[in-house]
């Protein structure tokens, strides 16, 4: 389903995203994953106030670092 209307509060200028990934090389539920991709999205307010929204972690490899 597509949102027609997104709030102001959920538009690019308000909401933002940190990606960073990392060389992993371990076991996670017992499956080994070469690196891990960690995205950060948050909301940033006035001054240098952060508000956290979440926290998507993905396993595998060979992801897009662009």
């Amino acid at each position: 389903m597509m949102l027609k209307w997104v709030p102001e509060c959920l538009s690019p200028a308000f909401l933002k995203s940190a990606k960073q990934i990392l060389e992993y090389e371990s076991y996670w539920e017992d499956l080994y994953y070469q690196q891990k991709e960690v995205t950060v999205y948050y909301k940033q307010q006035e001054g240098n106030n952060l508000i956290l929204l979440t926290v998507i972690a993905r396993y595998g490899q060979n992801f897009f670092r662009g």
